[in-house]
């Protein structure tokens, strides 16, 4: 049997593996200055992990694989495809295509699809919900699936496969200016996030349970330097340093080992130190990501997130400066509970804190959390 994995883009800087799966287009303006942040920003090239995770699926199946981007498959056995909030309508059109123009069976993964699938159902044979390995092995067999189809998470994420990256063009990802070596690459160390903020799309497309171990997040590092000669790579976990202990292992391991590999990682700021920072510095942290998403405490409250002192946040955002370690902050303009006012003053406090990137987001009801039905 021949997969193809098919990403399709119809706007430029549209990235899929990003908003829990949903996907954003960043488009700073039309203005000179815009142009110019927008070209920055294309030093950011993202794979799609998902993608990779179902690679190996099928690689492990004995199928063969191959990863498109913008273009019909000719002699595929089935095509499998990411939905995204921000692309569907093009996503749709290559879907028509390939059924129209191949017997390819078509199918389609991430959160997207699978929470309005009244949008996708008429033009595939299949939606995937949830993480798309279970399925994956039952379509490796030959059982093919219709409709609407639950996929169990993997409950030991050790026992997971590492993604093959080798039908994707692993030269071209990047994550400049964050991270400036290459080749470069993403690793999922835990499933899903602890909490539950009314807002976040995180917790709808994974199921939070027991992360790897830092054991198995060693091998398949070593696995990625060895095969895919990789220089940097970007944890992608919601919260990289959630449980300190599992962490203060895993670079531990990665210090005795001497990766000597440039990482960043998301993470919240109230689960970070010194000293923790210290040790990830040491194991080769560059780069970290962090959520303020809003100034006033009362706004954060709002949706179900826990505050993070204002003080803490400067002190943790300054003593990353002073070790070398980029700070990169996202806000959320428009919550539930803003005004006017208030947006200005978290515009205001993210000059303040004057991070090494600041990036604002709209805000989103998306599709399966809580505040999508607040909104309606």
């Amino acid at each position: 049997m021949k997969v193809t994995l098919l990403d399709v883009k119809g706007a430029p800087n549209v990235s899929k593996d990003v908003a829990g799966g949903f996907g954003t287009r960043f488009k700073a303006g039309d203005s000179f200055r815009a142009r110019l942040i927008e070209r920055a920003k294309k030093g950011i090239r993202y794979p799609q992990l998902s993608l990779a995770y179902m690679a190996a699926v099928f690689k492990n199946g004995g199928h063969e694989v191959e990863y498109l981007e913008n273009k019909v498959p000719t002699d595929a056995d089935v095509v499998i495809m990411p939905s995204s909030i921000v692309d569907f309508r093009t996503e749709i059109k290559y879907a028509d295509e390939i059924r129209k123009s191949t017997k390819a069976k078509v199918g389609f993964i991430r959160p997207f699809a699978s929470l309005r699938p009244e949008l996708y159902k008429d033009h595939c044979d299949f939606i995937i919900k949830g993480e798309p390995e279970t399925v994956a092995v039952e379509i490796s067999k030959g059982n093919f699936p219709q409709g609407l189809v639950d996929s169990k998470p993997i409950p030991d994420q050790d026992s997971i496969p590492f993604p093959n990256w080798d039908p994707f063009p692993v030269e071209t990802y990047s994550y400049k200016p964050s991270l400036n070596k290459t080749p470069f690459l993403p690793v999922l160390t835990a499933r899903g996030c602890v909490f539950s903020c009314g807002y976040c799309p995180y917790p709808v497309g994974w199921a939070w349970r027991k992360p790897r171990t830092p054991e198995n997040v060693i091998e398949e590092l070593k696995y990625l330097k060895e095969k895919y000669k990789i220089k940097a790579v970007m944890f992608r976990d919601p919260i990289f340093s959630r449980f300190k202990p599992r962490i203060q292992q895993l670079m531990d391991l990665m210090i005795k080992e001497n990766l000597n590999l440039e990482w960043g990682c998301e993470t919240r700021i109230a689960d970070l130190d010194e000293e923790l920072l210290d040790k990830m510095r040491k194991a080769g942290l560059r780069s970290v990501e962090v959520g303020v998403e809003s100034f006033y405490e009362h706004i954060i409250k709002d949706e179900n997130r826990i505050p993070v002192s204002i003080q803490t946040q400067e002190k943790i955002v300054k003593y990353c400066e002073k070790i070398g370690v980029k700070v990169s902050a996202f806000y959320v303009l428009g919550l539930l509970s803003d005004t006017k006012e208030t947006i200005e003053g978290t515009i205001n406090y993210a000059k303040r804190l004057n991070t090494f990137a600041a990036q604002f987001n709209i805000y989103t009801p998306y599709p399966g959390t809580p505040d999508f039905e607040r909104a309606k």
